[in-house]
C-alpha cells in the first residue's frame, strides 16, 4: 500500500519536472527570438 503511494508520488514529481522542462524550453526559445528581433531592430536603426 505504502509502496504504491510512493510510486505514484514519484511519478507525479517526474511529470511536473517534465512540465517544468517544457516551460523552461519555451521561455528559452521565446527569449532567443526576442533577442534576435532586438538585434535586428538595432541593426536597422543604426544603418538608417
Amino acid at each position: 500500500m505504502i509502496e504504491k503511494a510512493d510510486k505514484r508520488e514519484r511519478t507525479q514529481i517526474s511529470m511536473s519536472f517534465v512540465k517544468m522542462k517544457d516551460v523552461l524550453f519555451n521561455v528559452l526559445a521565446i527569449s532567443t527570438v526576442l533577442a534576435a528581433l532586438v538585434v535586428i531592430f538595432y541593426e536597422v536603426q543604426s544603418s538608417l
